[in-house]
This record gives structure tokens, sequence and C-alpha cells, in this order.
């Protein structure tokens, strides 16, 4: 969530296959797909235990498997700025829209909303049902080398540079250069737990 996951899909689609599956980054692709006999269903947000358990082991063992992590402090200013910009896509997502607009962002973070509005923590992506840091990824960029490091992807895929054209992007509203601006010691004392483990697995402070 808010680490160019959409940004980097539609730059990737003109160089995948008939039958690779695309969850997000355009309306039609915006669909949950249902996992064999289980109440799961794979989404765009989906950790990579439920995609390895849709996809198979045989499969999932033949790809290079990337993902993205981001500062929790920026990624949080980020997402508060994104919900006030961007339209409801079902019952669901407006009643968390109508509430994030209704608070200021000291009151997104301190109050029980950014757990729903954040999806927790990226760490839950990269762990497994033990809790312990999975090493299923082939890499793991960061947001704040973006570019830097999606050519590295594109390297190790042996596709051509990709110049990613950023979407979803909160920053043409929000128009901020610092994100520690927008935090008192109380906010930041709550990020810091919510995020333990992102920040001290991935090396982030405030």
């Amino acid at each position: 969530m808010k680490t160019a996951g959409t940004s980097i899909t539609r730059n990737l689609l003109p160089f995948l296959g008939r039958e690779d599956v695309v969850l997000g980054c355009l309306p039609q692709f915006e669909s949950k797909i249902p996992i064999g006999n289980s109440t799961l269903k794979l989404t765009k947000h989906s950790p990579f235990d439920v995609t390895k358990l849709y996809v198979g082991d045989e499969i999932w063992n033949s790809y290079y498997k990337f993902s993205f992590v981001r500062n929790p402090f920026d990624l949080l200013v980020s997402l508060y700025y994104w919900w006030q910009k961007t339209p409801a896509w079902s019952e669901k997502s407006s009643i968390l829209k109508k509430e994030v607009i209704s608070i200021n962002f000291k009151e997104f973070i301190m109050g029980d909303i950014t757990i729903s509005a954040n999806y927790l923590t990226r760490m839950l992506c990269f762990t497994n049902d033990t809790g312990e840091f999975s090493d299923d990824m082939d890499f793991i960029g960061r947001y704040e080398n973006l570019q830097v490091d999606f050519d590295k992807v594109c390297e190790q895929l042996k596709f051509p540079e990709i110049k990613l054209s950023i979407s979803n992007n909160s920053k043409d509203i929000q128009q901020y250069n610092d994100y520690r601006r927008f935090y008192d010691d109380e906010m930041i004392e709550k990020v810091n737990q919510l995020f333990s483990a992102d920040l001290t697995y991935f090396k982030y402070n405030f």
C-alpha cells in the first residue's frame, strides 16, 4: 500500500503474457480471485503466502519475486492525503473515506482508524504463519530509491530500462517536502509502536 505498486504494474503490463495474472493498476483488474475451496481471495494487496497458495509452489519457485517498502512515517502522510482525494470504490471504502476526511492527520494517527486504513504493516507481507521473516522474496526495494531499485529489477528480468511514471501520487495535493513536519512526539511514539517490526527490520527511523 502506497509503495508504487500501481505505477510498477502499469509499466510492466507490456511485458506480461496472456496467462499472467494482473491485479490492480486499471479498473478492469480491480478484482478478487477465489482460491480453491478456501475462504481466501487473491487481491492486489495480498501477502506473499496467499499469492503462493494461489499459484502453487511450481509457478512460485519459477518466478522472480520482488516487492517495495517505504518509511512508515512517510507512508502514513501519503496514505492520509490519498484518502482525501481518492473516490470511494465500494461501500466499505466509502465508510472508511468518510471517517478519514472528517479527521485531521493527528486524529488519523492516534485513532484506531490508522490500523484499518494502512492494512497494518508491510512486514505482514513478508512473514510466514509462525511470524518469522520469509526469504521467499528475491528482492525488496525501497520507495526512497524507487527508480534505482526498479532498474535493478528490470536488469534481473532482462527488460529494457523503464522510466517509472508515478500513479496515485498524493504529493500533488499535500505538497510536502518533509514528512517530519506533520508529527509531534506523541504521534512519533504511536507510529513507533504500530510499525516497530518494519522500523527494526528495514532500519527506518523518524
